[in-house]
Protein backbone atom coordinates (compact mmCIF):
# COMPACT_ATOMS: atom_id res chain seq x y z
CA UNK A 1 0.00 0.00 0.00
CA UNK A 2 1.41 3.44 -0.99
CA UNK A 3 1.00 6.15 2.07
CA UNK A 4 2.04 9.65 2.75
CA UNK A 5 2.78 10.59 5.93
CA UNK A 6 2.79 14.21 7.27
CA UNK A 7 5.54 16.18 8.68
CA UNK A 8 3.49 16.40 11.72
CA UNK A 9 3.60 12.70 12.33
CA UNK A 10 7.21 12.50 11.11
CA UNK A 11 8.25 15.40 13.49
CA UNK A 12 6.27 13.60 16.24
CA UNK A 13 7.84 10.50 15.61
CA UNK A 14 11.29 12.04 16.16
CA UNK A 15 10.36 13.75 19.59
CA UNK A 16 8.54 11.31 21.48
CA UNK A 17 7.64 7.47 21.60
CA UNK A 18 4.45 6.77 21.11
CA UNK A 19 1.43 6.32 18.48
CA UNK A 20 3.56 8.15 15.90
CA UNK A 21 7.05 6.28 16.47
CA UNK A 22 5.67 2.60 16.32
CA UNK A 23 3.27 4.15 13.35
CA UNK A 24 6.44 5.31 11.22
CA UNK A 25 8.54 2.55 11.98
CA UNK A 26 5.87 -0.07 10.75
CA UNK A 27 4.99 1.77 7.74
CA UNK A 28 8.19 2.24 6.82
CA UNK A 29 8.93 -1.64 6.67
CA UNK A 30 5.74 -2.56 5.66
CA UNK A 31 4.43 -0.15 3.33
CA UNK A 32 5.61 1.92 0.06
CA UNK A 33 6.24 5.61 1.95
CA UNK A 34 5.42 8.37 -1.06
CA UNK A 35 7.73 12.11 -0.04
CA UNK A 36 8.38 15.16 -1.41
CA UNK A 37 11.25 17.37 -1.12
CA UNK A 38 8.64 20.00 0.27
CA UNK A 39 7.69 17.68 3.01
CA UNK A 40 11.45 16.76 4.19
CA UNK A 41 11.84 20.50 4.39
CA UNK A 42 9.29 21.27 6.41
CA UNK A 43 10.45 18.84 8.73
CA UNK A 44 13.80 20.43 8.81
CA UNK A 45 12.47 23.81 8.93
CA UNK A 46 10.06 23.01 12.08
CA UNK A 47 12.80 20.63 13.47
CA UNK A 48 15.33 23.75 13.54
CA UNK A 49 12.20 26.73 14.32
CA UNK A 50 9.73 25.10 16.61
CA UNK A 51 11.93 22.45 18.49
CA UNK A 52 14.97 24.24 18.51
CA UNK A 53 16.92 21.19 17.07
CA UNK A 54 20.66 22.46 15.21
CA UNK A 55 20.39 22.79 11.55
CA UNK A 56 23.00 20.02 11.07
CA UNK A 57 20.41 17.74 13.57
CA UNK A 58 17.38 18.52 11.42
CA UNK A 59 19.01 17.60 8.33
CA UNK A 60 20.54 14.46 9.79
CA UNK A 61 16.72 13.87 11.12
CA UNK A 62 14.78 14.32 7.92
CA UNK A 63 17.32 12.36 5.73
CA UNK A 64 17.21 9.34 8.14
CA UNK A 65 13.72 9.17 8.03
CA UNK A 66 13.54 9.81 4.29
CA UNK A 67 16.35 6.73 3.43
CA UNK A 68 12.77 4.34 2.56
CA UNK A 69 10.81 7.14 1.26
CA UNK A 70 9.79 7.27 -2.88
CA UNK A 71 9.92 11.27 -3.58
CA UNK A 72 7.75 12.64 -6.04
CA UNK A 73 6.64 15.96 -7.08
CA UNK A 74 3.72 17.24 -5.23
CA UNK A 75 0.74 18.25 -8.33
CA UNK A 76 -2.01 20.46 -8.64
CA UNK A 77 -5.08 19.13 -8.34
CA UNK A 78 -8.80 20.67 -8.90
CA UNK A 79 -9.89 20.49 -4.83
CA UNK A 80 -7.50 22.65 -3.29
CA UNK A 81 -9.91 25.66 -2.76
CA UNK A 82 -11.24 22.89 0.07
CA UNK A 83 -7.96 23.24 1.68
CA UNK A 84 -8.19 26.17 4.47
CA UNK A 85 -3.95 25.95 5.19
CA UNK A 86 -2.75 26.35 1.38
CA UNK A 87 0.35 24.86 2.87
CA UNK A 88 -1.24 21.63 2.80
CA UNK A 89 -1.97 21.86 -0.92
CA UNK A 90 1.80 20.28 -1.21
CA UNK A 91 1.09 17.51 1.28
CA UNK A 92 -1.94 16.51 -0.66
CA UNK A 93 -0.14 16.87 -4.03
CA UNK A 94 2.13 14.70 -2.48
CA UNK A 95 0.04 11.89 -2.10
CA UNK A 96 -1.96 12.30 -5.30
CA UNK A 97 0.97 12.51 -7.19
CA UNK A 98 2.27 9.18 -5.66
CA UNK A 99 -1.03 7.57 -6.00
CA UNK A 100 -1.68 6.98 -2.50
CA UNK A 101 -4.33 5.54 -0.66
CA UNK A 102 -3.79 7.01 2.60
CA UNK A 103 -2.74 10.31 3.79
CA UNK A 104 -1.54 10.11 7.66
CA UNK A 105 -1.83 13.36 9.14
CA UNK A 106 -2.26 14.82 12.83
CA UNK A 107 -3.88 17.76 11.01
CA UNK A 108 -7.68 17.96 12.33
CA UNK A 109 -8.17 20.47 9.66
CA UNK A 110 -7.34 18.32 7.09
CA UNK A 111 -8.59 15.18 8.54
CA UNK A 112 -12.10 16.90 8.70
CA UNK A 113 -11.95 16.65 4.70
CA UNK A 114 -11.66 12.65 4.85
CA UNK A 115 -11.34 12.42 1.12
CA UNK A 116 -10.13 14.60 -2.01
CA UNK A 117 -10.72 12.71 -5.16
CA UNK A 118 -9.61 8.76 -4.16
CA UNK A 119 -7.26 10.01 -1.33
CA UNK A 120 -8.02 9.12 2.36
CA UNK A 121 -6.99 11.11 4.86
CA UNK A 122 -6.83 9.81 8.20
CA UNK A 123 -5.60 10.36 11.56
CA UNK A 124 -2.57 8.41 13.31
CA UNK A 125 -4.71 6.49 15.67
CA UNK A 126 -7.17 5.41 12.59
CA UNK A 127 -3.93 4.30 10.61
CA UNK A 128 -3.13 1.44 13.00
CA UNK A 129 -6.52 -0.39 11.55
CA UNK A 130 -4.50 0.02 7.69
CA UNK A 131 -1.69 -0.40 9.08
Amino acid sequence: MRITIDSNVFIASLISNGTCSELVKIALIKHEIIGSEYIQNEIIEKLINKFKFSKHESIFAANFLFEKVRIVQPIDFKSSSRISDKDDIPIIGTALSGDCEYLITGDKPLQDLHTIESLKIISPSNAWKII
